[in-house]
């Protein structure tokens, strides 16, 4: 997959195959709504949602992340990986360890949507990730959006929700991609693809900046300014 966008995001996961999503407030198993897997971590905002849930209703938590030249990654390697800029949100219950969490089993579908926001571009002479699930020794990653063998592309639409769904079959090592613009319902847009799903690790949710001019993305090379915010989000 390849796609590089400034954005805001909404997304959840859920376990076994991929349902059309409709509006709740709730989240959990919710068969009325086609939804016949448990939702693993919630974060969709219900289509009739108003400006005003946010300024009113405490269940919702806006927050704004932002990625500088203070966004260094610290994992289990050494030294930082000091050229690379990088936040993530990870989801609450998303756990690292061994099979610590549901996610890490059996058939998952991880669902995000992404919009532009054409008065604030990235710099695209820079390569990015914006959604990835990383392996829990920080060694790579089962999938990523950009980057990687890609199963599928699709023009970055300027004007309007994209919205994704990749389905990770941990008993059968695949991978299957979904996706839509707007309100459409997603459709499959590959079959399940044989991947290397082993790892485990978490899914992460903000933005990688990579380098330009470099022989190891890691630890050289030239990082632009960065002086917007990445994406707003609202639990």
């Amino acid at each position: 997959m390849r796609f590089q966008p400034s954005f805001l995001f909404i997304g959840c996961a859920a376990a076994a195959s991929v349902p059309q999503l409709a509006p709740r407030h709730n989240s959990g198993p919710d068969e009325v709504f086609g939804v016949v897997c448990p939702v693993l971590f919630e974060g969709r905002i219900p289509v009739d949602a108003t400006l005003e849930w946010f300024d009113t209703n405490s269940r919702h938590k806006p927050f704004e992340m932002t990625v500088d030249d203070r966004s260094i990654f610290k994992g289990r390697r050494s030294p930082p990986e000091t050229c690379i800029r990088r936040a993530g949100l990870i989801m609450p219950g998303d756990k690292n360890d061994d099979r610590a969490d549901a996610a890490d089993n059996d058939t998952v579908t991880y669902h995000w949507s992404v919009h532009q926001n054409v008065e604030k571009p990235l710099n695209f002479s820079h390569e990015y990730m914006n959604v990835w699930h990383e392996r829990a020794d920080f060694t790579g990653n089962q999938f990523t959006l950009v980057g990687g063998l890609s199963i599928f592309e699709t023009p970055i639409l300027f004007d309007q929700w994209q919205d994704f769904a990749v389905q990770v079959d941990h008993t059968k090592g695949t991978l299957k991609v979904f996706y839509s613009a707007g309100a459409a319902p997603l459709q499959p847009v590959t079959e399940a693809t044989p991947n290397n799903n082993t790892g485990l690790g978490q899914l992460q949710v903000g933005i990688l900046k990579k380098p330009t001019d470099t022989t190891n993305i890691d630890l050289n090379g030239y990082q632009g300014p960065i002086p917007f915010c990445l994406f707003d989000k609202t639990l």
